[in-house]
């Protein structure tokens, strides 16, 4: 969503855009197990600042493995907009928008 609103308030005016790259990190054996667990049961995903997940990481370096860093294709928020259909984004379909834009990173 803050994308889209940077996107919104900022660059579409000017004709500019935002490139969003969609990354991953995958390990060889599960560092969060404790905390899987409970989110599995709650529901509740605690916000992990990538700081705080890169120390985690590296104190347990030794017990996860390898780790896997994965870089998807570019998205052009411009013309992934016009390829929706979208020729202006707007307070009225910035939510519906956002949660598509969503979707298709979780896809990649």
């Amino acid at each position: 969503m803050w994308l889209l609103q940077a996107y919104l308030t900022s660059k579409q005016k000017d004709g500019k855009t935002v490139h969003i790259i969609p990354v991953t990190f995958n390990y060889e054996r599960m560092f969060e197990l404790r905390n899987l667990a409970t989110e599995m049961v709650s529901g509740d995903v605690p916000e992990i600042a990538f700081l705080k997940l890169a120390s985690m990481i590296e104190k347990q370096k030794s017990k996860i493995g390898r780790i896997f860093c994965n870089f998807g294709n570019p998205i052009n928020v411009k013309d992934y907009l016009a390829n929706i259909n979208v020729r202006v984004l707007n307070a009225n379909n910035i939510d519906d928008n956002a949660l598509r834009l969503t979707e298709k990173l979780y896809k990649e």
